[in-house]
């Protein structure tokens, strides 16, 4: 059972139905949701992900857990002017890491792992397991494992 927070595209969803998991994808933006609705139907995973609007754990009911969490999250730092529209959320809003890490051991089931991306320019540091990392131009792009 899988848990996509801030789902965007539906794509990490997507390769995670094709994988023959069961997904929750949620999504703070209501666009998004429909998108990745519509992308699910596209790769015919449809039926083995459900979509939900909330921001990060408010998507959960009943005290759900997961074997796996997936999460790409918005990474850079938060500047107010641009606060007004979902779009830019999606990118400009790091403190969902933070808020992120406060709390997603209660969602996991025991034995369960936790996949999150980070930028070297969040201001954010994750302590787990880095398992990959692709340098860019004006940044490093690093892949965590938590348990």
């Amino acid at each position: 059972k899988v848990l996509d927070l801030g789902t965007g595209s539906g794509i990490l969803a997507i390769l995670a139905a094709k994988s023959g998991c069961k997904v929750i994808a949620g999504d703070l933006n209501e666009n998004a949701v429909e998108c990745a609705k519509r992308n699910s139907e596209l790769n015919e995973v449809a039926d083995r992900i459900e979509y939900r609007v909330g921001g990060l754990f408010s998507v959960l009911k009943n005290g759900e857990k997961f074997d796996v969490i997936l999460l790409n999250p918005p990474y850079l730092p938060k500047e107010e002017k641009y606060t007004d529209r979902p779009i830019d959320l999606s990118y400009n809003s790091s403190e969902v890491i933070e808020r992120f890490l406060q709390e997603y051991g209660n969602h996991l089931k025991k034995g369960g792992y936790c996949l999150i991306v980070n930028s070297s320019i969040s201001g954010v540091s994750i302590n787990g397991k880095k398992i990959a990392e692709k340098k860019l131009a004006f940044e490093k792009i690093e892949l965590f494992r938590l348990v």
